[in-house]
């Protein structure tokens, strides 16, 4: 069993559960990894009859960005945290 911490916060009215960290080491990248973790945080939460759930991620992480939407989440906005530009991504459950 993976261990997953659940945030709720609310983003222009709109309240999703949050995936808040998701990192793989270099040398393990590109093995799957990721996949599985995103996997199993969509099924944890699908049991808990949500249907979509967000991301935050910072602006200037491209791989971390596309590793994202190669999964299917869509992003729907960005803020700046501690001066720092991030962008939110969601990601609906089938």
């Amino acid at each position: 069993t993976l261990p997953l911490q659940i945030f709720f916060s609310d983003y222009q009215s709109i309240v999703k559960p949050e995936l808040l960290f998701l990192f793989v080491d270099e040398k393990f990248r590109g093995k799957g990894i990721g996949r599985k973790l995103v996997d199993a945080t969509s099924n944890k939460f699908s049991k808990m009859s949500v249907k979509s759930y967000k991301i935050t991620i910072s602006s200037d992480n491209v791989a971390g960005k596309r590793f994202y939407e190669k999964l299917g989440f869509k992003k729907i906005g960005n803020y700046r945290f501690l001066g720092k530009p991030r962008d939110i991504y969601i990601y609906s459950i089938n």
